[in-house]
């Protein structure tokens, strides 16, 4: 197995939010999430759908 092969959740996120979990009230059961441009130096942006990282 080389450095390449394992799955790094930290390139894959925003690491800060994998340490939200305590916060949540005890008994959650159901969180919801969105995705959201951050601000970029060009007036406009384009959505590229997330499908390949949904389908997996």
């Amino acid at each position: 197995m080389t450095r390449f092969d394992f799955h790094n959740i930290i390139t894959d996120t925003d690491s800060y939010k994998n340490s939200h979990y305590p916060m949540y009230p005890s008994g959650t059961e159901y969180v919801s999430a969105y995705i959201e441009a951050r601000g970029v130096e060009m007036p406009v942006s384009m959505f590229v759908g997330p499908q390949a990282f949904i389908r997996t």
